[in-house]
């Protein structure tokens, strides 16, 4: 083969290893210095608004309300019918929240609580409707690779609500 083919060829391979490898690297330096974030709106928009036209349940959309429009709830009572869950991953919070469909699959929409004493409630279970009336404040969630703030309650009063038994 001749050298001067031969060297063309190094070239050419050459070229290509290179825009192959620099192609990804480029396309992260430019998205990330990128200063339109219009899409990124619009597609959040487009996802609230999805959530919103899906949801029926009043209560479901009030928590979403709040969570969107945490400045506007802050240290505001409020008081709302939910179902109580017990969480795991927390000795002195639970949650209060209702179950409702989303993208054809059950969803709970919820906020975390706390009592004043910082006590969680022994007298109820998980799923058990309680009439609940607190204060929204905020508590700043870490996470891995971040922090936000989320809604948090501080639970005044809470009470069982009975349920008819429904005969099978």
């Amino acid at each position: 083969m001749n050298p001067n083919k031969k060297k063309r060829y190094t070239i050419i391979a050459l070229i290509v290893v290179g825009v192959m490898i620099l192609s990804p690297i480029l396309y992260m330096i430019t998205t990330a210095f990128s200063t339109s974030n219009t899409p990124k709106a619009e597609s959040e928009n487009q996802d609230k608004t999805a959530v919103e036209d899906e949801v029926t349940n009043e209560t479901a959309l009030k928590i979403i309300e709040i969570h969107e429009n945490l400045d506007e709830y802050k240290d505001k009572e409020v008081s709302m019918e939910l179902q109580y869950f017990k969480l795991d991953e927390y000795e002195d919070k639970f949650s209060v929240g209702v179950i409702d469909s989303y993208n054809g699959e059950d969803m709970l929409f919820n906020i975390l609580a706390k009592t004043e004493d910082e006590k969680i409630p022994e007298d109820f279970e998980n799923y058990d409707t309680i009439k609940v009336t607190g204060t929204i404040n905020e508590l700043e969630e870490t996470h891995e690779d971040h922090t936000h703030n989320v809604p948090i309650m501080t639970v005044k009063n809470l009470e069982k609500i009975e349920q008819e038994k429904k005969d099978d």
